[in-house]
């Protein structure tokens, strides 16, 4: 059978680029202004990178969207699926002393769990609206056990959703299920210009990972993913680039 293993729940990204740090940037206001959300502490122009939406070489728009993972709670430390815990101590500290160091994005969605929430809080992206494309996983009647629980109670039906896309043991989503609403709302995010924020679950920035890449559903268990970690998608015309995993932490003083 598949081996129960703790990448569900959103530990060790395999697959990292964590040499460059999200530049701080200075004070400024809160929330959101003139159609911008501007996160506490981010400063006009702040940017980790490239353009606003528009390449001026050609003319043609680019997209980019800014994942992150929530900060760490019981449930991810415990490899659990989520039951609705917020962020521990721990993980509240790390996202506060992260705030203010995002670039300032035209729009900002939040997964609608308790621990996307207080992450998005925490950052400063008070703005950031619920997208009920970005729900978590419903994990059926698994939702709150470790997945050695669930090896132990139903090895059979725990390998078979590991290793099969469209299967839903659990009486909850399939992997596939998943991929598909997460891959709407990023052509949704695609038709946008300008820079998009998402806070949601580990899950859910596998599958857009996923869709982005065109590849097959089975690798959705070969992408881990850390808490408070930054995946950044950029593309036009109907195909994106993906930059993996870099930490969402405070800069150096």
């Amino acid at each position: 059978m598949a081996r129960p293993c703790r990448n569900l729940t959103g530990f060790r990204m395999s697959v990292v680029d964590f040499d460059e740090k999200v530049p701080r940037a200075g004070k400024a206001a809160k929330g959101a202004r003139n159609g911008v959300v501007r996160p506490r502490g981010a400063r006009d122009g702040a940017s980790t990178g490239q353009g606003w939406g528009i390449d001026r070489k050609d003319g043609l728009m680019t997209s980019r969207v800014m994942l992150i993972s929530p900060a760490i709670t019981a449930a991810l430390r415990e490899a659990r699926f989520d039951d609705g815990s917020p962020l521990d101590p721990s993980g509240l500290r790390l996202a506060r002393a992260a705030a203010g160091t995002l670039p300032v994005a035209r729009r900002a969605w939040v997964s609608p769990t308790v621990r996307c929430r207080g992450t998005a809080e925490a950052l400063g992206l008070t703005a950031a609206v619920d997208e009920p494309r970005l729900a978590p996983l419903d994990a059926g009647r698994w939702r709150g056990a470790t997945l050695a629980d669930v090896g132990t109670r139903e090895p059979a039906e725990l390998a078979r959703w590991l290793t099969d896309p469209d299967a839903a043991p659990h009486g909850g989503e399939s992997v596939r299920a998943v991929c598909d609403r997460v891959g709407d709302w990023l052509e949704t995010a695609a038709e946008a210009d300008g820079r998009t924020v998402a806070v949601i679950e580990p899950e859910l920035v596998r599958a857009a990972v996923v869709r982005a890449l065109e590849a097959p559903e089975t690798a959705f268990w070969r992408t881990d993913v850390p808490p408070l970690t930054l995946v950044e998608l950029s593309g036009r015309s109907g195909r994106w680039n993906v930059r993996m995993g870099r930490p969402v932490t405070a800069s150096p003083q």
